[in-house]
């Protein structure tokens, strides 16, 4: 019989270094009282404790570690590819934002790393310069036992990320080895449950929505191999332990699954943290800038920004706007009052901690994609089928999966009601006028075409929204990008004292 023990990540968004709960850094303060988490010497550390306690152990990633904080920003995949070459993954399945800097921003990484990258959906044969440069699956000898781990990626992708030319394909291959692991991210479409049944089948898949399910898996017998679990940002190890017998068919006799958290009672690797210190240092300058201050903590939270107003979305937007204010128009106070941003884009909130500051670092890991701002005339109509796709796939019981198409916006003031289908969930629609000497809210008019601020990324179609791409007219690529634009803002008017002010009801 074979003892397995299967160790995971996923979502790890660069966090090289230790973080606080919020996912964003780790002030002194917070170092002080122990309560940071995770980071790459932590994670690294336990790791090869367990490996050395039981050998036969595979070390896997369900995909994402790309993008998130200032190391991305500055090294790109070669930093990614690095540690997770010194960690010793065995296999890591390709997630939609390994194609956040576009596919040539995904083959460095993939011409560094030492181990297996796996997608077994990926169509790469009209992108010359992705084919060939990963695997769709990979057989691992363990003990003396032959384990087949195969990748997917989201069929989503395409939507959510720049991936160029490639297809995503919505179908498995059959498979017959001792023991079969399916390893991806948030792929909801598949069947699972189509392989031949004698066979052991695992999947470990991740939420898009970040949920931090540490205090909801307990150290339980599962019951079953088929299990969801999630990172949140290099702060949880999962575990997942196995016996199996027999030679051509595994057959599950025990098992038991609980993350580990990898916090202050984590020892951390002195050799990992030394293999830090130069990466770290050519960063540290740069990052650590003050441009701003808030006096309230700017909430970014993807469980709150995906399904409600929150107020880092209304800051982020409302400095768009400013950045957009025109010189003076007779009987216009501006030529645009709309702006749309994806929650999706939000990827951390800023805490104001005990000295109120932002830092650069502080807003790249909060706007780490450098989406370019653009403008565009949407007709009342197109309005409102953009606001229905943003909350499409909300549920009134808060139990959905919460996607980053959601939007939060400037100028607007729209009610939803999410009981009735998608699709005829807009109630009401008020848009602040530009055509008045003093702004006032007014109701949406379906035959006007309005000037509205917004991401290329959007504007190109990202996230679904096709019909901005389709149905806008007078598209203008403003050349500036998203994050530049919000330092400037916070330079301006801090303090930040941004709230929320019933900009989305429901």
């Amino acid at each position: 019989s074979l003892n397995l023990t299967i160790l995971h990540t996923n979502d790890v968004h660069a966090r090289f270094e230790q973080t606080n709960k919020y996912s964003s850094a780790c002030s002194e303060q917070n170092q002080l009282a122990e309560k940071c988490y995770g980071g790459y010497a932590r994670l690294i550390g336990k790791v090869k404790d367990i490996k050395m306690k039981y050998p036969n152990s595979i070390v896997l990633d369900g995909g994402d570690q790309f993008q998130g904080t200032t190391w991305f920003y500055k090294y790109g995949g070669n930093v990614t590819a690095y540690f997770m070459n010194l960690l010793g993954y065995d296999a890591m399945a390709i997630g939609n934002h390994e194609f956040d800097n576009k596919v040539s921003g995904l083959i460095p990484f993939l011409e560094k790393t030492n181990f297996n990258v796996l997608s077994s959906n990926i169509d790469a044969s009209k992108e010359s310069m992705i084919e060939g440069k990963f695997k769709k699956s990979t057989i691992l000898d363990v003990g003396g036992e032959k384990v087949a781990v195969i990748g997917y990626t989201t069929v989503d992708t395409p939507s959510i990320s720049s991936t160029a030319a490639q297809q995503y394909l919505n179908k498995k291959r059959s498979y017959n080895f001792n023991s079969l692991i399916q390893l991806h991210e948030t792929v909801t479409s598949f069947d699972y449950h189509g392989y031949n049944k004698d066979h052991d089948v695992n999947i470990l898949s991740e939420p898009e929505n970040h949920i931090f399910l540490y205090e909801l898996l307990p150290f339980v017998d599962l019951g079953s191999d088929r299990f969801t679990t999630s990172n949140r940002q290099c702060c949880l190890l999962g575990r997942f332990a196995k016996k199996v017998k027999g030679i051509k068919v595994a057959r599950v006799v025990g098992r038991w699954y609980k993350p580990i958290l990898d916090d202050a009672m984590i020892w951390t690797h002195a050799t990992v943290l030394n293999e830090l210190k130069p990466w770290r240092e050519e960063v540290d300058g740069f990052k650590k800038t003050e441009i701003g201050e808030t006096r309230v903590f700017l909430e970014g939270d993807s469980l709150v920004c995906r399904r409600a107003e929150c107020n880092l979305g209304n800051a982020i937007v409302d400095g768009m706007l400013r950045y957009n204010l025109n010189n003076k128009v007779a009987n216009k106070w501006n030529n645009v009052s709309i702006v749309l941003l994806n929650s999706g884009g939000i990827r951390a909130p800023i805490d104001q901690g005990r000295l109120c500051i932002i830092t650069v670092e502080d807003v790249l890991t909060t706007l780490p994609f450098r989406n370019t701002i653009s403008l565009i005339d949407l007709k009342g109509d197109v309005l409102v089928e953009v606001l229905e796709h943003s909350v499409g796939s909300l549920s009134p019981d808060k139990s959905d999966d919460l996607k980053g198409r959601f939007l939060q916006f400037s100028g607007l003031r729209v009610k939803y009601n999410l009981y009735k289908s998608a699709g005829n969930r807009v109630v009401d629609v008020k848009v602040l006028c530009t055509e008045c000497r003093i702004p006032t809210f007014e109701e949406l008019d379906l035959n006007k075409y309005y000037r509205v601020i917004l991401g290329d990324y959007i504007a190109g179609g990202g996230d679904g929204y096709e019909m901005i791409k389709n149905k806008g007219i007078n598209y203008l690529d403003k050349g500036d990008v998203d994050n530049a634009v919000f330092n400037d803002y916070l330079k301006k008017y801090s303090p930040i004292i941004q709230g929320l002010d019933g900009r989305i009801e429901f």
